[in-house]
């Protein structure tokens, strides 16, 4: 089963999306946003799904999805954007990271 697969710039804008055929509309939302989510904190989104569990203020923070699958992205040593992957449940963020390994140079 493959999953939606979204890449983001640091500002948070879709630069790359693949959604498949067999999965729903709403995973592009669900994709990008994780991937801002991991941009913008530079960290994987799943932190702060964590941080939401602790401190559910945390659900404020804007433009994020507090669900793990999303990675930020890095060259030499600077965030530059996010990538993550929705529709293949517990597998999303492993999935991601493997697509964060496969951009390093």
């Amino acid at each position: 089963l493959a999953g939606t697969i979204a890449i983001v710039d640091t500002g948070g804008h879709l630069r790359y999306l693949e959604r498949p055929d067999h999965q729903s509309p709403n995973s592009v939302d669900i994709a990008t946003l994780k991937a801002r989510t991991a941009a913008f904190r530079e960290r994987p989104s799943s932190a702060l799904e964590k941080r939401v569990k602790e401190n559910p203020g945390w659900l404020m923070f804007p433009n994020a999805l507090p669900m793990s699958g999303g990675v930020p992205l890095f060259y030499e040593g600077e965030c530059v954007g996010g990538i993550a992957v929705s529709g293949i449940a517990e597998n999303d963020e492993v999935v991601a990271e493997a697509g964060a390994a496969a951009l390093k140079p």
